[in-house]
């Protein structure tokens, strides 16, 4: 009978320490799915970032690109107000003569 007791005391003892194991993993199985819903939430935000730095990056060498047409044509404008100015005064001299 005593060892009946033993063994029912050991089944008892294995029994809690295998529900203890069964709501670890419960756990840490509802933690993983949680984090893994996290990382799922931050890849799409990174994602984004991404997308946005990407466009950013093109907005900024449009914006460059612009800048340089900007120059080039003040530079134009510049040179075409030289000759009109050279012009000009050589029409005055020959009125002048």
């Amino acid at each position: 009978m005593q060892g009946t007791v033993v063994e029912m005391k050991s089944f008892e003892i294995l029994e809690a320490r295998i529900n203890k194991a069964v709501d670890l993993v419960r756990k840490l199985r509802e933690e993983n799915s949680g984090l893994r819903e996290k990382v799922d939430a931050l890849e799409a935000v990174a994602g984004d970032a991404a997308l946005r730095s990407k466009e950013l990056d093109a907005s900024r060498l449009t914006g460059q690109q612009l800048q340089r047409e900007i120059d080039s044509m003040r530079e134009e404008k510049q040179a075409v107000v030289s000759r009109v100015d050279a012009m000009l005064k050589d029409l005055e001299r020959l009125s002048l003569d």
